[in-house]
C-alpha cells in the first residue's frame, strides 16, 4: 500500500508540474509527442501514469498525433488502457481544432493573395477523411462574401454540377470565386479530371461574368494553388 501510494504522489506531482509548466509558459515547439498526449490523457485518466499508455497510442498508430487523431473510435478502443470515454476525448480534440481554426479565418474580411487565400481555405480539410469541396466566393475587392460546401464523398469532378457552382456564386453576389477540394488519401497533385474540371468551371462561369481565380487542391497537410503554378496557370 504504501509503495502504491508513494507511486500515485508521484504520478500527482508530475501532473502538476507539467500543468504547472503549460500555464506558465505555453507548450514548447519542440515538446515530445508522447508528452503532448500524455498531458491530454490526464483528463480522462485521472489516477494513472499516462506516459506509457501515451506510447503506446503512438506505436499503436503509426508514431504520429496526427495518426492517433485520426485513428477510428472502435480501433482506440482496441488499445490496452483506453476506454470509450478516453476514445471519445480523442475523437473529439480534431473537430474542436477544426472548428476554431475555421472561426478564426473566417473573421478575416478581405483575401488579396494566394497565401491568404490558402491560410483561410486549410482548416476547412482538417480531419476530413472523404473528398470534399468548397467555393469561395469573393467581391471585386476581394472580400469574403462566403464559402459554401459544394459537395462530400466523390470526386469533386463528378459530385458538383456546372449549375450548382454557378447558382452558388450568383446568390452570394460574387464576381470572382476560388474552387477548393481536398485528397484526403494523397498528396494535393491535380489528378487529369481536376485539370479537366477547372477548365471546364473556368469556361461555365465566365459566360456569366464571373471569374474563376483559383483552384485549391489540399492532401497530406499541404495545399497547391494551380493559378500559381506554370503548368496550369493557363487555366485562369
Amino acid at each position: 500500500m504504501a509503495e502504491e501510494k508513494t507511486k500515485s504522489e508521484i504520478h500527482k506531482g508530475h501532473r502538476q508540474r507539467m500543468r504547472k509548466q503549460f500555464l506558465k509558459d505555453g507548450i514548447p515547439n519542440d515538446l515530445p509527442e508522447h508528452q503532448l498526449l500524455e498531458f491530454l490523457l490526464f483528463y480522462c485518466i485521472p489516477r494513472k501514469d499516462t506516459n506509457e499508455l501515451a506510447h503506446d497510442l503512438l506505436d499503436a498508430f503509426g508514431g504520429s498525433l496526427v495518426s492517433v487523431f485520426d485513428a477510428p473510435y472502435e480501433d482506440l478502443i482496441k488499445v490496452k488502457g483506453i476506454s470509450e470515454n478516453t476514445a471519445a476525448l480523442i475523437k473529439f480534440i480534431m473537430p474542436l481544432a477544426k472548428r476554431y481554426l475555421s472561426e478564426s479565418s473566417n473573421t478575416v474580411s478581405f483575401l488579396k493573395n494566394t497565401g491568404q487565400i490558402i491560410a483561410y481555405i486549410m482548416p476547412k480539410f482538417y480531419s476530413e477523411n472523404s473528398e470534399v469541396a468548397y467555393l469561395l466566393c469573393l467581391d471585386g475587392r476581394g472580400k469574403v462574401l462566403d464559402c459554401p460546401k459544394l459537395s462530400e464523398g466523390d470526386a469533386v469532378s463528378s459530385s458538383v454540377s456546372l449549375r450548382k457552382l454557378a447558382e452558388t456564386a450568383i446568390k452570394t453576389g460574387a464576381t470572382a470565386v476560388v474552387l477548393a477540394h481536398n485528397h484526403p488519401k494523397g498528396f494535393p497533385l491535380p489528378s487529369e479530371n481536376d485539370i479537366n474540371f477547372t477548365a471546364q468551371v473556368g469556361n461555365f462561369l465566365r459566360a456569366m461574368k464571373i471569374r474563376l481565380i483559383d483552384h485549391i487542391i489540399v492532401g497530406n497537410g499541404e495545399a497547391i494553388s494551380l493559378a500559381s503554378s506554370k503548368d496550369y496557370s493557363y487555366l485562369f
